[in-house]
């Protein structure tokens, strides 16, 4: 499910089933990695939304939380703390991080939350076609990761 409005009624509905959020973070940049930052969001966007039609019943997937390029790493956990603050006693047991920025491997997260950063292509020459395909071996890829994280019962 997504952050659209038709989602979240079905979402209050069968919240109990739902248990893994879903937060892409992608950088953005006015300056010299603007290209660069745009093809991480892109990418980024694009497969938590392909993972969403996967998993639905299972996932509920945020709007991509954008930060500056520049942000240094220990600034980065105050994006994570938002979420989490927004985030307070709902039903989620698990929180899937997922960026194409390496800057977030570095980051330590608590017990129930996983960062999975996956490097990004450039989707710019690709057709609509070959970039589905290309998001469709990509949660194939991520589904043993997944499948890990939901053994975790918190």
């Amino acid at each position: 499910m997504l952050w659209i409005e038709k989602d979240v009624t079905v979402f209050n509905e069968q919240k109990e089933y739902i248990d893994t959020l879903v937060v892409p973070l992608a950088p953005i940049s006015f300056g010299a990695n603007m290209k660069r930052t745009a093809e991480q969001g892109e990418f980024v966007q694009r497969l938590t939304t392909h993972m969403e039609k996967q998993f639905r019943g299972r996932i509920f997937v945020l709007p991509t939380q954008y930060y500056a390029f520049s942000t240094k790493n220990e600034e980065k956990y105050h994006v994570i703390e938002q979420v989490k603050k927004a985030i307070e006693g709902s039903s989620f047991r698990h929180i899937l991080w997922i960026t194409s920025d390496k800057e977030w491997k570095d980051i330590d997260l608590v017990e129930n939350e996983t960062l999975l950063h996956i490097p990004s292509l450039t989707l710019e020459h690709m057709s609509e076609g070959m970039k589905y395909e290309y998001m469709e071996n990509q949660v194939k890829e991520l589904l043993p990761e997944l499948i890990e994280v939901w053994k975790k019962i918190t």
